[in-house]
């Protein structure tokens, strides 16, 4: 009889075994991906390669900790108050500040929170890219808040202030409201917006249209042109004030991400987050990246982003100064934003809060 029970148990385990692989096999390979899969072909150009170099773990610090094993937040944006004060969105929908050594919970979003910037009154604009939404939060002793300018948009990724005129730029990257999907899809529909306010009037505009992946965008000083970059072929536009655009960098050591403006050393800089370029060889493979997109989101992410953190440096005329790596992911994974201020550079990931790095 034990010999028959054991028998049973086997047989079961066997059974279990093969409806577990049927159903695998189903799920991956016969039903439909609940995420549209494009079909357009990325262009897996690469170009010369600057040296690869560990200067953000030499010369940074995470701010507040060691962002891979104490702090669960990402920082999808950076932005600092007129006072000097660090403020990061992430993508839980909360806006935080970072005083007296504590991150705190200032205001938190409905949705899923990723550009911020500060005007020049402190008022703090955030892009909702679960909602497609434009926020405005007066922050102070009260948050009051939030005002909402423009809605009904899709993933919206990048913002930027215009310092002479005040309009804020910002980057639609895709009409879907999740970044993963919008990657799946290989939608070429991204888009720059302008929103401006004044006298109580309030006025929007697209700016720019039909871009592969429109992901980072940054005016510059003298609000002449803007610059914005286009993810998925690996090269950065400028657009002119009067209309004209053109194509500003393409030789970047990796798919440009979230821009921003910095003077260093006297000097207009404009620092340029970077994405390792073999994302693009997957997006490529249509039958593997209909596998990936019928997985858990978790762990579409762990797959198909990588795991490196990297910031180029480029003058006004778009040349490429220098180009600093974590590539190995030790203190950040995934570069989401970049900002310069106070001769330190700040970059904010997917694994926690920004780092922190001196660099003149």
């Amino acid at each position: 009889k034990a010999a028959m029970d054991a028998n049973d148990n086997t047989l079961k385990l066997q059974i279990a075994f093969i409806a577990s692989f049927l159903i695998l096999f189903i799920f991956l390979f016969l039903l439909p991906s609940p995420v549209s899969v494009g079909t357009k072909k990325v262009n897996l150009r690469r170009p010369d390669y600057l040296s690869l170099n560990s200067y953000l773990v030499d010369n940074c610090k995470v701010i507040g900790g060691n962002s891979n094993k104490k702090l669960k937040f990402n920082s999808a944006g950076i932005s600092f108050s007129k006072d000097g004060t660090l403020y990061i969105s992430s993508s839980d929908g909360t806006i935080r500040r970072y005083r007296g050594g504590v991150w705190e919970v200032v205001v938190k979003v409905e949705g899923s929170s990723t550009g911020i910037e500060f005007d020049e009154d402190d008022n703090l604009y955030v892009l909702d890219s679960q909602r497609g939404a434009l926020l405005r939060y007066m922050i102070g002793k009260e948050n009051i808040g939030p005002e909402l300018l423009m809605d009904n948009l899709g993933y919206l990724k990048d913002i930027s202030l215009a310092e002479q005129h005040g309009c804020i730029y910002f980057t639609e990257t895709h009409k879907q409201n999740n970044y993963i999907s919008g990657l799946f899809s290989l939608e070429g529909g991204g888009r720059v917006l302008k929103y401006c306010k004044k006298d109580g009037n309030s006025t929007s505009e697209v700016l720019m249209d039909n871009i592969f992946f429109a992901d980072g965008v940054s005016a510059d000083s003298s609000d002449s042109f803007i610059i914005v970059s286009e993810m998925l072929e690996g090269r950065i536009l400028r657009f002119w004030e009067d209309g004209k655009s053109e194509i500003w960098e393409e030789s970047l050591p990796g798919l440009p991400g979230t821009i921003s403006k910095a003077v260093i050393n006297d000097k207009e800089m404009f620092i340029v987050s970077l994405i390792e370029r073999g994302i693009l060889e997957v997006l490529n493979n249509r039958f593997l990246t209909t596998i990936i997109a019928k997985l858990p989101r978790f762990l579409q992410s762990r797959i198909l982003l990588p795991n490196s953190c990297g910031v180029s440096i480029l003058n006004k005329d778009g040349v490429l100064i220098d180009t600093l790596w974590d590539v190995k992911g030790h203190l950040c994974r995934g570069t989401l934003s970049v900002k310069y201020y106070d001769e330190h550079l700040y970059i904010g990931s997917r694994s926690g809060p920004p780092l922190r790095c001196s660099y003149r």
